[in-house]
């Protein structure tokens, strides 16, 4: 499946770290002693992950729903796209993307898997 080979680049892996620990970009930076807007470019990709905060996110553990949301954002779709396009309410989406609800849409996994094919 799609989403279980996703390989998750330092950018991404950084995002999901941050939210995962539920800390704004300032609050970040703050804690590597870096400016929010060079975290924030970071997490877009814009400029390489610097590489102490790298080695903290490396090992850091993705759910299936996380693992949509980052698929989801690469081929830069909304969650209204997403539901429009396969049937699924788009607050129903978002609660997967989270973790809030289980399992994800087998709907939603096959549009992912088309949309990456």
């Amino acid at each position: 499946m799609i989403i279980t080979r996703l390989v998750l680049t330092d950018a991404e892996k950084l995002r999901l770290w941050r939210k995962k620990n539920k800390l704004t970009q300032k609050e970040l930076a703050d804690r590597f002693k870096r400016h929010q807007t060079t975290i924030s470019k970071m997490e877009k990709g814009l400029i390489p992950v610097a590489e102490n905060v790298a080695q903290i996110v490396a090992d850091v553990v993705v759910s299936d729903g996380a693992r949509c949301s980052i698929l989801r954002r690469r081929y830069k779709k909304t969650l209204a796209e997403a539901a429009q396009e396969t049937g699924v309410h788009e607050n129903m989406l978002s609660e997967m993307e989270r973790g809030l609800r289980r399992p994800v849409s087998e709907s939603y996994l096959i549009w992912l898997t088309k949309l990456a094919a």
